[in-house]
């Protein structure tokens, strides 16, 4: 069997925490240090967060050195063991994959099958999700694939989301719009009912028009994306950008939550990071993208940031000036209108700057600061 680099690195932090012989202390990296050398004796052993070698640092008197599997050969057995599917199960790969991204869910709503890896030309198992009722559409995510390639589709989705079976979105007042399958099944882990578009290209138009007028508040959650080289965008809120202006279209009530900077729900989930106020601070961070303007936009910063602060909208420069009586706007939750003529903003700049680098030239006692200069108006930008 093959398992995941997550896996391995839980087996192997047990192995090494309950071995009394070594009596690893752990680093802040997430390595260990000050472990007893099995020969020279010394608390001078040492291992990387990478967990991959266990070094003495006494190289040239000891030179001890080993891989970590090789010290604990009883590993890969173990795992063996914790994560063989029961025979009796024909989904036991697929019900462990699972499991091992913490999602608990009925046999009823998945299927193991085999799918065909394009990046190396082979099969995997893969635990698939069936997009509409006759079972025509699916998705797959394969089990144990290092490639590129980790999925695929069969049919169209365009215009489609997929909902958990069972879950009747006329009952919830606001209901999660997210991009994968796994995210829309980690919300919903955490009593937070969700539909997934299965890609961030992907407007569900004839889904919303099925749900339009029963009085939901639909909460558009992407993944909050690293910038694309290629196109210079983070494809997941821009992509909320589109969905947010189609439901507002349709007349439909709508807000936005992004999650942390290249975290998704079931990032967060795993790692029991899906509290309220992690929610609210995603909703936060919603309001601040969606910001319309300069005065809006450090209005938002500021419950989150105190006294006096610079910051870029639009390719300019501005300087917040805090609200004097402060105290009556504590609540993120109080709008933005309410306040509006009492923020005071001084413009700094009409061009928006950021911090590349900067040099020192210790002989002639001089500091060099770089930045990277982008202008409103679309010309080209220069540091």
């Amino acid at each position: 069997m093959e398992f995941t680099k997550e896996q391995w690195e839980v087996e192997k932090r047990e192995w090494l925490e309950g071995d009394t012989n070594f009596n690893f202390k752990k680093t802040n990296k997430g390595g260990y240090k000050s472990g007893v050398c099995p020969d020279c004796g010394d608390t001078s052993v040492w291992i990387s967060s990478s967990l991959t070698k266990v070094k003495c640092n006494h190289l040239n008197s000891c030179g001890f050195e080993t891989q970590v599997k090789t010290l604990y050969p009883g590993m890969y057995k173990s795992l063996c063991d914790q994560h063989s599917p029961d025979p009796s199960e024909p989904s036991g790969k697929a019900k462990a994959y699972l499991m091992n991204r913490g999602l608990e869910i009925d046999s009823s709503w998945y299927t193991q099958e085999s799918g065909y890896c394009k990046s190396d030309k082979n099969y995997y198992p893969s635990v698939r999700f069936y997009i509409d009722k006759k079972k025509n559409l699916h998705w797959e995510r394969f089990i144990d694939c290092h490639q590129k390639h980790k999925a695929n589709f069969h049919g169209s989705y365009k215009g489609l989301a997929w909902i958990p079976p069972g879950l009747n979105l006329s009952e919830y007042k606001e209901v999660w719009v997210v991009e994968g399958i796994l995210d829309a099944i980690s919300l919903l882990h955490n009593y937070i009912p969700a539909a997934a578009t299965l890609s961030s290209n992907n407007i569900p138009d004839s889904f919303f028009e099925e749900h339009k007028g029963m009085g939901i508040t639909w909460v558009v959650a992407y993944d909050n994306d690293p910038f694309n080289k290629n196109s210079g965008k983070k494809a997941g809120l821009e992509a909320a950008k589109r969905v947010v202006e189609h439901l507002k279209e349709m007349g439909e009530e709508v807000k936005v939550a992004f999650p942390p900077f290249r975290k998704d729900w079931n990032d967060l989930h795993r790692s029991k990071a899906i509290t309220e106020e992690m929610v609210e601070e995603c909703f936060w961070r919603g309001r601040l993208y969606f910001a319309t303007s300069a005065e809006e936009y450090g209005f938002y910063r500021s419950q989150r940031q105190n006294g006096y602060f610079v910051f870029e909208f639009a390719s300019r420069l501005f300087g917040w000036d805090p609200i004097t009586d402060h105290d009556d706007i504590d609540d993120e939750n109080q709008v933005f209108e309410a306040y509006s003529s009492r923020i005071k903003l001084v413009r700094i700049a009409n061009f928006g700057l950021k911090f590349l680098y900067c040099l020192e030239n210790e002989q002639i006692n001089k500091t060099y600061y770089y930045c990277r200069a982008s202008f409103p108006n679309g010309q080209p930008t220069r540091q």
